[in-house]
C-alpha cells in the first residue's frame, strides 16, 4: 500500500486573534444588549466571522486530504482513513467540553438546558429556537455550535466525493444556496429567527471560507488579492458601512437577514485572507499580541461559557454596597467586567485541565496512513 504523505501543519497565528475578536463581538452583543449602540454596530455578527473561519480551516484540511487520497495506492482505504481521522479529531476537540457543559448545567437544573436536553445532545438546538421564536436564556448562543457540527458531518462527503474539477462549482453552489435560502424564506414571510437559524442559511458563510482555501491552494488569485489588501479591506468596510446605513434608514427584513450578514461576511473573508498570509506593520503587532493569541486559543471555552456565567448569576459586584450608588452604565460595565473575568477563568481552567489533555490525544490520529 502506498503511504499517504503527512499533512503539513501550517500555523496561522493571526487567525487566533480573529477567533477572539469574533467571540468578543458576541460577548458585547449579549452583555450590552440594552444599549442602543449594539443596534447600530453588528457585534453579534462576530459569529459569522467564526463561520467563515471554520469554512476556511476545515476546507484546508479536507482539500489536503482529498489530494492525499488521489495519490494513494489503495484509494478506498485512504478514503476510510480520512473520514475516520477527521471525525475522530473533531470529536476529541469539540464533544467532551460541549457535552460536559451541557450535563453540568442539566444537573444544575438550568431550565433552558433541562427542558431541551435532547435538542442540545443532538446538535439541533437551532431548530428548537426556531420553534420557540425566542432565545433560550443562557444557552441560546449554542445554535451556532449546532450549525457548525451539522457542517462538519456533511462537508467531508461533499469534498471527498466531488470530482476535483467540480470543487469550485460545488463551493459556489454552497454560497448560492445560503443566499437564496435567506431570500426565499424572507419572501415567504418567515421570521428573522427562522431565517438566521435555519441551517442552509449559513452555508454561504462556510462556503466562502472554504472557497478561500481552494483559491489559495489551486490559484494565485488569493495572493494577488493580498497584494491589494488595503484596497480590498477599504472596499469591504465601505460596503459594510453603506449597507448598515441603509439598514437603519430604510430598515426591512431583507437588509437585516440578507444584506448585512453578507456584507459582514465579505469583510470577515477579507480579514481572514489578510491574516492567512500575514498582516504587516501595526496590524501585525495587534494581531500577534500574546494576550490576543492566548485568548484566541481558549476561544471555544469563552464562547461556550460566556452566556452561562451571567445566567448562573456569578456576579460578586452585586454584593458590593457601592453598586447602589453607581449609574446604570457604570453598573453594566462593572457587571460585564465581572462576567469577562469569570468567563476567562473558566475557559483557562477548562482548556488547561480538560480540553487540552483530551485534544492531545489527536496525536494518535494523524492525517496519514
Amino acid at each position: 500500500m502506498k503511504l499517504l504523505p503527512e499533512v503539513k501543519k501550517v500555523k496561522y497565528p493571526q487567525l487566533d486573534a480573529l477567533r477572539f475578536f469574533s467571540v468578543a463581538g458576541v460577548m458585547i452583543s449579549h452583555w450590552f444588549s440594552q444599549f442602543a449602540f449594539t443596534e447600530y454596530i453588528p457585534f453579534g455578527d462576530g459569529v459569522l466571522l467564526f463561520f467563515v473561519l471554520s469554512g476556511y480551516l476545515i476546507g484546508n484540511i479536507l482539500l489536503e486530504q482529498k489530494e492525499s487520497i488521489e495519490v494513494a495506492g489503495d484509494k478506498l482505504s485512504a478514503l476510510m482513513h480520512a473520514f475516520k481521522t477527521f471525525y475522530t479529531r473533531r470529536t476529541l476537540r469539540i464533544f467532551p467540553t460541549y457535552y460536559a457543559t451541557i450535563f453540568i448545567f442539566y444537573f444544575l437544573k438550568l431550565p433552558s438546558v433541562k427542558d431541551n436536553l435532547v435538542w442540545f445532545l443532538t446538535y439541533t438546538v437551532n431548530f428548537r429556537v426556531m420553534q420557540l421564536e425566542y432565545w433560550l436564556p443562557g444557552s441560546g448562543h449554542m445554535w451556532s455550535l449546532a450549525i457548525e457540527e451539522q457542517f462538519y458531518i456533511v462537508f467531508p462527503f461533499l469534498v471527498f466525493f466531488t470530482p476535483k474539477k467540480y470543487l469550485k462549482g460545488m463551493l459556489f453552489a454552497m454560497i448560492v444556496t445560503g443566499i437564496f435560502s435567506k431570500i426565499i424564506l424572507w419572501a415567504l414571510n418567515y421570521s428573522l429567527f427562522d431565517i438566521s437559524l435555519f441551517s442552509l442559511s449559513s452555508v454561504d458563510y462556510l462556503g466562502i471560507g472554504a472557497l478561500l482555501a481552494w483559491l489559495q491552494r489551486y490559484t494565485n488569485v488569493a495572493h494577488r488579492l493580498f497584494e491589494k489588501r488595503k484596497l480590498l479591506l477599504s472596499s469591504s468596510l465601505l460596503i459594510l458601512s453603506i449597507v448598515l446605513y441603509l439598514r437603519y434608514h430604510f430598515a426591512n427584513a431583507l437588509f437585516i437577514c440578507v444584506l448585512v450578514p453578507m456584507a459582514f461576511a465579505y469583510f470577515a473573508w477579507t480579514c481572514i485572507l489578510i491574516c492567512s498570509f500575514g498582516a504587516t506593520g501595526r496590524a501585525k503587532k495587534i494581531l500577534e499580541w500574546p494576550l490576543f493569541l492566548f485568548l484566541g486559543q481558549i476561544s471555544y471555552g469563552l464562547y461556550l461559557y460566556h452566556n452561562l456565567v451571567p445566567t448562573l448569576d456569578i456576579l460578586l459586584i452585586r454584593e458590593m454596597a457601592t453598586i447602589d450608588y453607581l449609574q446604570w452604565t457604570s453598573s453594566a460595565l462593572g457587571q460585564a467586567f465581572v462576567h469577562f473575568v469569570f468567563t476567562v477563568v473558566l475557559a483557562i481552567l477548562s482548556f488547561r485541565f480538560f480540553e487540552q489533555p483530551i485534544s492531545n490525544l489527536k496525536k494518535y490520529f494523524e492525517y496519514r496512513l
